[in-house]
């Protein structure tokens, strides 16, 4: 800025910012008004130009702490990646409704059970509430679970309306 030398110009400032954003660069989130920071892809940039360059420092020679090792670390997650059968059907066997069917508790099942046991909720859509069941159901079948499979057919039996397309 023109007399205020030590400072950015405002204008290049949000052009730069607006680069990095998702649509263009992908290192940014955020907004103007609320403030931006970085996202996973940009700190993996920011990490591999501090290995390039060094941290930043002062205009003193003081280096700043480069916490984004640290941050990258603390930002993975146990969840997986990938859909794996096995995994899909010990999830559905900790499930409440298996419990109760499991059990031989037939009163006691509900809706909502269902709900929890293919992990949607009561608005979503029957289309994508079938899909949700099929994925399951070859789950079953891929790792030749019996049981499962006959708990599957049980729920599509016992609650036709979860899985009907009208409503």
């Amino acid at each position: 800025m023109v007399g205020w030398p030590q400072y950015p110009d405002a204008i290049r400032t949000q052009r730069s910012l607006l680069q990095c954003r998702p649509k263009y660069r992908n290192w940014l989130t955020g907004a103007a008004i609320k403030g931006f920071s970085l996202n996973e892809r940009g700190l993996q940039v920011a990490l591999e130009l501090i290995e390039q360059i060094g941290p930043p420092s002062t205009t003193k020679g003081e280096r700043f702490s480069t916490p984004v090792k640290k941050k990258l670390a603390s930002q993975k997650s146990d969840r997986a990646r990938t859909i794996e059968p096995a995994r899909e059907v010990q999830a559905a066997r900790k499930s409440r409704l298996f419990e109760k069917w499991n059990e031989g508790v037939m009163s006691e099942r509900d809706l909502i059970h269902v709900h929890s046991l293919l992990d949607i909720f009561e608005h979503t859509p029957a289309k994508l509430r079938e899909k949700r069941m099929k994925d399951l159901e070859r789950a079953a079948t891929d790792i030749k679970d019996g049981q499962m499979i006959e708990f599957l057919s049980d729920v599509r039996r016992s609650f036709p309306s979860v899985f009907n397309r009208v409503r």
